[in-house]
């Protein structure tokens, strides 16, 4: 996700699945176990570079392709609040006529959706998007 708003111009589309929109929000929001993951990486320290601090709702406006999100409910890992957020950060940065999204809570799933219930449909629905515009293969 984060790529796709640094370099917008380089994809066709994007497909997420339990997205978290910074490093240092999902920090405050999570278990101590992710917590623990996010300071032994050290993705709390925001770059000193152009783009600036790694928050997909401040860079949403940047986002140019189609976006499918897909969020299990009861996800203990990355709250599914995250996909959420983005909902509502691509709706003030224009849109569905700006970015045609998707953005989908999947009642009853944890941080692996698509090893769930349900799971197979839900990747017919991923792979469909991601080759949509391009030829069948089969």
């Amino acid at each position: 996700l984060l790529a796709v708003c640094a370099d917008p111009y380089a994809w066709a589309r994007c497909a997420v699945i339990a997205p978290f929109l910074s490093a240092r929000g999902l920090r405050e929001r999570s278990s101590p176990a992710v917590r623990a993951l996010i300071d032994r990486h050290g993705l709390g320290e925001p770059p000193d570079d152009d783009l600036g601090p790694r928050d997909v709702e401040r860079l949403a406006h940047r986002i140019r392709v189609p976006l499918l999100a897909l969020h299990g409910c009861d996800d203990p890992v990355v709250p599914v609040d995250e996909t959420r957020r983005l909902r509502r950060a691509l709706t003030r940065a224009g849109g569905p006529e700006h970015v045609p999204h998707d953005c989908l809570d999947i009642a009853g799933a944890g941080h692996h959706p698509l090893q769930e219930r349900g799971g197979a449909e839900l990747t017919d629905r991923l792979v469909g998007f991601l080759t949509a515009g391009f030829p069948d293969r089969r």
